[in-house]
């Protein structure tokens, strides 16, 4: 390998590394505020699901 080779692969690293902390930051920002949302109203909506009725059965109470 020369010289020239092993910069040039330096600089494609460096690339990775840039691309990686533009993905990083996406997933940490908008992304994760996404899944977020998603996740709280599926949270929410079994939560209401869980208020509208008993689960008791109310023929064995009586007697």
């Amino acid at each position: 390998m020369s010289v020239v080779d092993t910069v040039l692969e330096i600089i494609d690293i460096v690339d990775v590394v840039e691309e990686t902390k533009e993905m990083v930051d996406q997933l940490n920002g908008p992304i994760k505020q996404s899944y977020k949302d998603y996740f709280n109203g599926i949270r929410a909506a079994s939560q209401e699901d869980g208020q509208c009725g008993s689960t008791d059965d109310k023929d064995t109470q009586e007697g």
